[in-house]
């Protein structure tokens, strides 16, 4: 979780100063050469930066202590679809480009291994996403089992940003990182896992339940 002063994802800091350059360059070109245009400028680059404070803003949360064996989000979004892909049971979450799009650990574990796919730019709602630029994410969960979490990036900025490596300690809530201007994140769980959430549901990083493995036995958490 970000616990700056500002609520804002270190993407989103690193493109402020890139804005921000870019903006001061531009506005002494134009003092010399048009200086009509640094009205127009001022009102383009308050515009800029407001969608870039909006699109990498990072909201402070708690997450959820669940009862063992329950499986919380990663992200903010809504369930695109679930069942079982290959045998195993899947979650997929759409994410607009009004939703936040970080992504944070929704277990506490270790990470096996990254990796990134090349691949197609569907638009992220859409069955074809499955295919797109993607990015795996394996997490070796306390009890032992495999949760895999994937980045998809979507049909408009195409970028995913995960530094992670193989053998890093992350808690709940950990920091995953973040994928570009609408995108898709699916959760690959463990054989056997009882899928809670359902097509439509709205839901939030390490708050919200999306399954319940079979090791665990027991009734279903409610959802947040």
């Amino acid at each position: 979780m970000n616990r700056g002063f500002f609520p804002l994802a270190v993407e989103g800091r690193r493109l402020l100063k890139k804005e921000c350059g870019s903006a001061l360059a531009l506005a002494a070109v134009l003092y010399y050469a048009a200086p009509f245009l640094l009205p127009v400028l001022g009102v383009l680059a308050l515009l800029l930066t407001g969608f870039t404070l909006f699109f990498f803003r990072e909201p402070r949360f708690l997450p959820l202590e669940p009862e063992a064996g329950v499986i919380l989000a990663p992200s903010y979004g809504t369930v695109l679809k679930t069942g079982l892909e290959d045998g195993r049971p899947v979650v997929r979450i759409f994410l607009s480009v009004l939703d936040v799009h970080a992504q944070y650990s929704p277990v506490a574990g270790a990470v096996i291994k990254t990796a990134f796919t090349g691949g197609k730019f569907a638009a992220a709602f859409r069955d074809e996403a499955a295919a797109n630029h993607r990015n795996l994410i394996e997490l070796s969960m306390e009890n032992g089992e495999t949760l895999g979490i994937e980045q998809i990036a979507g049909s408009i900025a195409r970028r995913i940003s995960c530094p992670l490596k193989a053998g890093e300690v992350l808690v709940r809530g950990g920091r995953l990182r973040l994928i570009y201007f609408g995108s898709q994140v699916a959760v690959y769980l463990p054989a056997g896992a009882e899928i809670s959430a359902s097509p439509g549901q709205r839901v939030f990083p390490c708050r919200s339940v999306l399954a319940k493995l079979k090791s665990a036995g027991g009734d279903h958490a409610n959802s947040a």
